[in-house]
């Protein structure tokens, strides 16, 4: 049995732009001037992760506001689920179904945000395992929610492929002991090297996934 691993912001949906674009005016709001490097930084960061990094940058820090206000100014683009689903997410996850694949999700984000995505867009189905941010003490980049995924899906790094984007979610997913797709970012600085492959959609991730798997590519 094999199986993929898929990260679920800025690889099933493109909410980091939408999440990266809402950080900014927030930024700007409260005359905060972070450089592009910087805001890419943030990326993939759990939620209290993002919190300690901005606490840390904030300039002066007497001015800084409050959790609350950071978390409503910052807040997860949840509200529009349909519109930013990646093209091809239904095209690789029935072509893993097809090809008996396991498939499972990997995410920080927690589990109502994770279930009303799958639930929107109704792939609820496809999915055998989802490990969110509250099954996990530690936080990518550590490994512990693939470790998790792994143990779900009972089976060994060897057997799996992880798709990711960010720079901690690769991390993350190398610390397994993992292999990685890393789904390329263009409009951002990510730092994608430690990815064992750069594919530019998910349509080139599938036969990334056929070759390493040694499947049929037009099963």
């Amino acid at each position: 049995m094999k199986a993929v691993i898929f990260d679920m912001d800025g690889v099933l949906i493109d909410s980091e732009a939408l999440h990266l674009y809402d950080f900014r005016v927030f930024l700007n709001k409260h005359n905060q001037s972070f450089t592009s490097d910087e805001l890419s930084g943030f990326v993939g960061l759990d939620k209290n992760i993002f919190i300690e990094r901005l606490q840390k940058m904030w300039k002066p820090v007497n001015q800084l506001p409050s959790i609350e206000e950071i978390t409503e100014g910052c807040k997860y683009p949840s509200d529009s689920f349909q519109d930013i689903l990646f093209p091809h997410v239904r095209f690789i996850l029935s072509h893993l179904k097809k090809n008996n694949i396991k498939i499972a999700i990997a995410s920080s984000s927690p589990y109502d945000i994770i279930y009303k995505m799958l639930s929107v867009n109704n792939i609820t189905s496809y999915f055998d395992v989802i490990v969110s941010r509250n099954d996990v003490q530690a936080k990518k980049p550590s490994p512990d929610i693939y470790y998790e995924a792994l143990k779900r899906l009972e089976l060994s790094p060897h057997d799996c492929i992880v798709i990711e984007d960010s720079s901690v979610g690769i991390q993350a997913a190398v610390n397994a002991g993992l292999n990685v797709i890393a789904l390329k970012e263009n409009r951002f600085s990510v730092d994608q090297s430690k990815a064992n492959w750069i594919v530019n959609d998910l349509i080139e991730a599938w036969i990334k996934i056929s070759e390493v798997f040694n499947l049929t590519c037009s099963d």
